[in-house]
């Protein structure tokens, strides 16, 4: 595998959004544990692992920029996403699936509090999609990165603190035309690449959390389709 395999060590210091660390720690002293979905702890969301998840994206990019393989598509899977999935069924298929996409394919949980402005939504730490997995061209990348890091710095401007899953779920509303988001949860964000496989309940819900609500018609229509095409298949 080595002649498919390239690996670049750093260090934190040389992470995308290392430089934010002082303001990152600042935002903190003032913003811990804001309710929301998850509290964030200081035995996990400390300002280094801040920094660290908000990196990935930027890695994306220095990625990019070498493309040693020549390749027009590029994938984030994080290297601990064995801890969440139940198991990689799916995962070269959904690769390949999404290969077909220009626009970073992305999966997402249930949005049900898009109707939070800004304030709202950084301030109490929401969050609807699984950061773990996103694909998509090089074009796409680069235009959601650029999108990606003028939020970054406006959330820090502001005061608030926050992991890159919230980021990610707050321009998946607000710059849909960014991705093609597709239902999923952290367990099966492969299995339910291609069909709507797993956790068909939720699913069901989803589709009536969203229902009749203009800024969340793609994520109905989805969900609506993905839905009819499992009951063709029974």
């Amino acid at each position: 595998m080595t002649e498919f395999t390239k690996i670049i060590p750093i260090t934190f210091d040389d992470l995308p959004k290392a430089s934010f660390l002082n303001q990152i720690q600042q935002n903190f002293q003032h913003f811990k544990n804001p309710g929301g979905i998850a509290q964030y702890t200081t035995d996990k969301d400390s300002p280094r692992y801040m920094v660290l998840n908000n990196s990935k994206y930027g890695l994306v990019e220095r990625a990019i920029k070498l493309n040693p393989f020549q390749t027009k598509q590029f994938a984030w899977v994080d290297f601990g996403i064995i801890g969440a999935i139940r198991d990689f069924d799916g995962f070269a298929e959904a690769l390949q699936y999404s290969s077909q996409f220009d626009k970073l394919s992305v999966p997402y949980i249930c949005p049900k509090n898009v109707h939070l402005d800004f304030r709202s939504f950084f301030g109490t730490n929401w969050f609807y999609c699984c950061a773990g997995y996103a694909q998509g061209s090089i074009y796409d990348w680069r235009q959601f990165i650029s999108e990606y890091d003028k939020l970054f710095q406006r959330v820090l401007q502001e005061g608030y603190y926050s992991n890159e899953e919230s980021f990610l779920g707050y321009l998946l509303v607000e710059k849909t035309d960014l991705f093609v988001p597709y239902y999923a949860d952290y367990y099966n964000i492969f299995k339910n690449r291609i069909n709507l496989t797993d956790d068909i309940g939720v699913a069901q819900m989803c589709l009536r959390e969203t229902a009749g609500k203009p800024r969340l018609k793609f994520f109905h229509e989805d969900v609506k389709q993905r839905l009819a095409k499992m009951k063709q298949k029974e």
